[in-house]
């Protein structure tokens, strides 16, 4: 019964770290594709720069909002602030869905 105390901490610290992964996965690839279609704006006409600079940005929040979403999971299951609580299973588990 020892294995299935430890179990919630193991979903919520997946669901932390899936959460930050697929949303970095999501930004790389939402990045390249911006600049790839940057590269060409900018090939015709180099004083559109600062506008296909923003526009290549914006998939790169998105990495960011998943970083945050896992910094307070990790902090809400007591992982960042020191002196982490037993997690039950179903607690786990809610943190990973």
């Amino acid at each position: 019964m020892e294995i299935m105390n430890g179990l919630g901490m193991v979903f919520a610290l997946l669901g932390a770290a899936i959460s930050a992964l697929l949303a970095g996965i999501g930004s790389a690839v939402g990045v390249g594709m911006a600049g790839e279609a940057a590269a060409g704006v900018v090939t015709e006409d180099p004083q559109k720069f600062g506008k296909v600079l923003i526009l290549q940005l914006l998939p790169g929040t998105q990495g960011i909002y998943g970083l945050l979403i896992a910094f307070i999971t990790l902090s809400q299951i007591g992982v960042l602030g020191g002196g982490a609580d037993p997690i039950s299973l179903a607690e786990g588990l809610l943190y990973f869905v």
